[in-house]
């Protein structure tokens, strides 16, 4: 019987050990691409990323401090949604904070 309690609580340890690490995890990857374009035209808007299926994300921050996005540049980043953010732009399909990025080379 003790043998079979500790089993049951090793699995139980290794698996919530498991879905925790895979969430700070999922935080950190930069596997999603886009496309950073300037809708500054548009009220309230700065730069969107577009992702390859149209979907337009508002980068309400971004944790890499240096970096400067430029109109058609090509990125890989992981990002957060924001669900409560509020905006002015209206452009967008959703507000994200862009966890991190790296430029494609053209």
């Amino acid at each position: 019987m003790r043998w079979a309690m500790l089993v049951l609580g090793l699995a139980l340890l290794l698996v919530s050990n498991c879905k925790i690490g895979r969430n700070k995890q999922d935080i950190s990857l930069c596997n999603t691409v886009g496309t950073f374009v300037d809708y500054s035209h548009i009220d309230g808007c700065t730069y969107l990323i577009e992702l390859e299926n149209g979907d337009k994300l508002l980068p309400a921050t971004i944790l890499d401090t240096s970096f400067l996005p430029e109109d058609g540049m090509r990125v890989l980043f992981g990002y957060r949604e924001l669900k409560d953010a509020a905006t002015l732009c209206m452009a967008e399909d959703l507000v994200v904070e862009v966890t991190c990025i790296k430029r494609i080379a053209p």
